[in-house]
């Protein structure tokens, strides 16, 4: 038996000139602060989720792409990740209007 002739690796799909096509990196993302948030709007959501005796955790992520939004509500935990200002006051809305059926 001969084992002369081993197989090769080869990259897959190899570019022409051995050069990628794409670059490789972060995706780019909007920037969203709670500080673009309307405070009436963020007052409201944490008076109608703790005087229902819920809490709410707000955060941001480390990109910074997205705001972190979290209720605990006894053993339920609601958990979004708004990207936009507008997502995030239609999310601290929907809270409101949630917990204010209480």
């Amino acid at each position: 038996m001969d084992n002369t002739t081993k197989p090769q690796r080869r990259p897959n799909n190899p570019a022409p000139n051995g050069q990628r096509q794409r670059k490789a990196g972060p995706r780019p993302r909007a920037i969203v602060s709670w500080s673009e948030i309307d405070n009436q709007v963020l007052r409201d959501a944490i008076v109608s989720v703790c005087d229902n005796g819920a809490a709410i955790i707000l955060g941001k992520t480390t990109d910074g792409g997205a705001l972190s939004i979290t209720v605990l509500d006894g053993n339920d935990k609601i958990r979004e990740w708004p990207h936009s200002v507008e997502d995030t006051e239609n999310t601290l809305r929907w809270l409101v209007d949630m917990f204010a059926a209480d």
